[in-house]
């Protein structure tokens, strides 16, 4: 599936299986435990800060330009670039959460062993934390 397609999916968070079930519970970016439609593990998969730190990423480098023209276009008190820069952000946290925490839920689902309940040692995949039969080393008498 292209990026568009995948962020355009993320708009508005459904489950990466069957894309019909809710992915969140409402009014929370809290992840369902199952999917009521498909049935899949959906509150195994864990996103961790990952969503926050690319957010924190999108607001930096966008607040910083916008505050730099702002300043300059019409030289604000100190006050009011905190007013319109927190609501900004605000804003911006509240729009993009969402969709970002979705896309990493998304990518997770396509991409990680295990993800979204597939049971270990289907379709190719090791379970974790177990250990790999690793070649024999050649070992050399030290002279």
């Amino acid at each position: 599936m292209p990026l568009m397609q995948d962020i355009a999916f993320c708009l508005k968070p459904r489950c990466p299986v069957c894309r019909e079930g809710r992915l969140f519970k409402p009014r929370s970016l809290t992840v369902v435990d199952e999917c009521a439609v498909c049935g899949a593990k959906l509150g195994q998969n864990d996103v961790g800060d990952g969503a926050s730190v690319f957010l924190t990423f999108i607001i930096g480098f966008s607040v910083m330009p916008l505050a730099w023209i702002f300043e300059k276009a019409f030289s604000p008190p100190a006050w009011v670039h905190g007013v319109v820069w927190s609501v900004y952000a605000l804003g911006v946290i509240l729009l993009l959460l969402p969709v970002i925490k979705a896309y990493i839920i998304l990518l997770e689902y396509r991409h990680r062993p295990g993800g979204l309940g597939i049971k270990p040692g289907e379709a190719g995949q090791t379970q974790k934390g177990a250990e790999e039969k690793k070649p024999p080393r050649n070992k050399v008498p030290i002279e």
